[in-house]
């Protein structure tokens, strides 16, 4: 988030931050009365309108925040942002550009242009894009779960696999095991819907099996120390259960609360 040279729109900007954008739109209105040609107001305007689903409005305050405030690169992903929740992507492409070329640095610029890319078909860019992000923040997990998705689209089992493995070995402790099994369920699991080649049934025994089997073969070749190797252990049921769970084979009660904590993305 930017600083805010304005009271008035840094208590806007907390209001929207806190999804109260009604308060947070009369808040900027309020300001602009006497800064009208504040570019962060009009983008923070227009962000709140999108939220209260009036399109055109948001529309026309990007635009002003675009003109008002040229050298900032915020206003220009924040348009991008906008269009890409439309769906009108070429805007949104042209947009992250624009904003890349004034921060190049950008990671979230990066990875949400690469996802554009993707769902528009210019998949050697999307790649570029994800790797780029992949090379200068490993940990980055949007941009790992948006890269496997697109390999495995691409129909490379192989290579997804060899990225989830490059991405599980970089998680860190107690979130190493969980984190893993919740990237390579995802993967499967998309990887298998697109192919259509399982029953329902057979779907959840073929994503748990080769989920247990992959952790399995990593814990192995991961050299850990004692420590980390107790750590595990002692989170080892609480991760199961709710894996378990999500495939039909329960066969033990479970603390909800903890179920509730761990339970992977569907």
């Amino acid at each position: 988030m930017r600083p805010q040279p304005y009271p008035l729109i840094g208590c806007a900007q907390e209001e929207f931050d806190n999804g109260k954008y009604e308060a947070a739109k009369n808040l900027c209105l309020l300001h602009l009365k006497d800064n009208p040609r504040d570019p962060y107001a009009h983008d923070l305007l227009a962000r709140c309108y999108f939220m209260l689903d009036k399109i055109e409005m948001s529309l026309d305050e990007h635009k002003l925040a675009v003109k008002l405030g040229p050298d900032d690169h915020l206003v220009y992903f924040n348009f991008a942002v906008t269009f890409s929740k439309l769906k009108r992507y070429n805007q949104s492409i042209k947009y992250y550009r624009r904003s890349l070329e004034l921060e190049p640095g950008d990671y979230t610029a990066h990875v949400y242009l690469a996802q554009d890319l993707r769902d528009t078909g210019q998949i050697s860019e999307a790649l570029e894009e994800f790797n780029w992000v992949i090379e200068r923040c490993p940990k980055c997990e949007t941009a790992y779960i948006g890269l496997i998705d697109l390999v495995y689209a691409l129909g490379d089992q192989e290579g997804a696999f060899t990225l989830f493995t490059e991405y599980a070995e970089t998680l860190l402790g107690a979130k190493y095991r969980r984190d893993a099994g919740n990237f390579l369920r995802r993967a499967l699991e998309k990887r298998a819907s697109i192919e259509g080649q399982f029953k329902s049934g057979e779907l959840s025994e073929y994503i748990f099996n080769t989920v247990e089997a992959k952790l399995k073969s990593l814990e192995e070749e991961k050299d850990l120390t004692q420590e980390t190797e107790a750590l595990m252990a002692e989170l080892e049921p609480e991760i199961r259960e709710p894996l378990c769970k999500y495939v039909g084979r329960c066969e033990t009660r479970y603390d909800l609360d903890v179920d509730k904590e761990f339970q992977l993305e569907r």
